[in-house]
């Protein structure tokens, strides 16, 4: 799973740069050789020589950018993701019941497995509607660019 999820991460950057050169310059900043900034509230969290080793790597302890609103909050935000993507099933697991894949599921969601009722029937019913109602809106193809 996490060699799958590096590659796309990577794979996305061809296709969303606007340039060969944008590309080397994103995997590069990726890749940290542009150094690390982490977040100024874990400086206390670290040992003084610890800290200037660190600094001589290129790792420095600051404000992180800005993406949409507070710092906090958008860490806070990729935690919460984080674990709610990598820890919870996936829809293989929850509708193991109806057999959705030629093999058998060998961990089956417990919990959050797919049991269809009204309620679903009504969401699914407000969605497709609001889906509809959204297809007069203009968006540009993803690979528009090539």
């Amino acid at each position: 799973m996490t060699l799958t999820f590096v590659v796309v991460v990577i794979g996305w950057v061809f296709f969303r740069a606007g340039g060969f050169d944008a590309v080397l310059s994103i995997l590069r900043g990726m890749a940290g050789f542009n150094g690390i900034n982490l977040h100024g509230s874990w400086y206390g969290l670290f040992h003084w020589r610890l800290i200037q080793l660190m600094d001589s790597w290129g790792i420095h302890f600051g404000p992180l950018p800005a993406i949409g609103g507070e710092n906090n909050v958008m860490i806070e935000w990729i935690a919460a993701l984080w674990i709610l993507v990598w820890l919870t099933p996936n829809t293989q697991q929850i509708m193991a019941s109806f057999k959705p894949a030629l093999e058998e599921i060998k961990e089956p969601a417990q919990h959050l497995s797919w049991r269809p009722n009204q309620i679903f029937a009504l969401l699914i019913g407000f969605v497709f509607a609001m889906a509809l109602c959204s297809m007069n809106r203009v968006s540009e193809f993803l690979y528009f660019q090539f």
